[in-house]
């Protein structure tokens, strides 16, 4: 109960002058039901961060920033709206026009959903797109109601896509199979150039992510969280799925240079990320460190 929580973070910093921040990992949930926490309670917290983008008007008025951004971010975007991706930190403990966490309130961009040894390979070691036997590849689950598998099937059912040779596999939960998540990872994600991320519950998914990081390009709807990264996410992106397939044509039937360069693109961007996300948590801790040392 965050609320419970929050009382527990302001009496223990108080009393025993120790930091105190917090982690949301269930608002994918939160989202479905419409049981956004509320913001007022994040006050009570040094730093906040979040999985699942959120639109700003949910936390006005707490800037909403991505982890990553405040020490890879482009300076250009210091004043960008509607949301100031590299807004000074920390907020000014005077300061009479907002409210919230000193440290701030950081989306975090959703990593793969287990933790497995092909996905922590060197960026160097992906396999060639132009020596990959598939042209592209779609995993998921055949559940019924499965949003990514039901939202797939407006690009599936049209005719460019029959002429696209992509293979598209159902497991009973997403990437079960008999042969497990090496299958998945390697055999599947590892020997396709293209992959499907349709969206699901929610515009973010694990499955991005295991994407990027087999050196494999995405292809997916343009959605709002995909603005405010570091820098652009690589990958095919359209406002619909026509446009979508249009492009991957495109790419593996006239220019497979450029795609192969958008799938280095792609296992650098994540790397990449994880480095400026490990850069931006040192800046918050060492100035949360030196705050209670005062």
């Amino acid at each position: 109960n965050i609320v419970k929580i929050a009382l527990w973070a302001k009496y223990h910093s108080s009393k025993y002058h120790v930091s105190v921040g917090l982690f949301l990992m269930a608002d994918e949930y939160m989202k479905m039901h419409r049981k956004l926490a509320d913001t007022r309670l994040y006050s009570n917290f040094d730093y906040v961060l979040r999985n699942y983008f959120f639109s700003q008007h949910n936390f006005d008025p707490i800037p909403l920033r991505a982890l990553g951004n405040m020490t890879c971010g482009d300076p250009k975007d210091r004043n960008r709206e509607p949301w100031k991706t590299m807004m000074k930190l920390p907020v000014p403990s005077n300061a009479t026009s907002t409210y919230g966490p000193r440290w701030g309130l950081h989306w975090i961009f959703l990593m793969p959903h287990d933790i497995h040894v092909m996905l922590q390979r060197p960026v160097t070691s992906a396999w060639p797109i132009q020596q990959r036997s598939q042209n592209c590849t779609f995993r998921g689950s055949r559940k019924t109601g499965n949003g990514a598998r039901v939202r797939l099937q407006t690009a599936t059912q049209q005719e460019k896509y029959k002429n696209l040779n992509c293979s598209v596999i159902l497991d009973k939960e997403f990437a079960e199979n008999p042969m497990g998540k090496f299958y998945y990872i390697n055999t599947l994600l590892g020997d396709t150039k293209v992959a499907f991320n349709p969206r699901g519950d929610h515009p973010e998914c694990h499955r991005l992510p295991e994407i990027l990081k087999m050196g494999t390009v995405p292809a997916m709807l343009e959605d709002e969280y995909m603005q405010y990264t570091f820098r652009p996410i690589p990958g095919i992106k359209g406002p619909t799925w026509d446009v979508v397939l249009d492009q991957m044509q495109y790419y593996l039937t006239e220019n497979e240079a450029r795609l192969a360069a958008l799938a280095q693109d792609a296992n650098l961007w994540i790397s990449d990320l994880e480095t400026c996300m490990t850069s931006d948590m040192g800046v918050i801790l060492e100035g949360v460190h030196h705050d209670y040392q005062k």
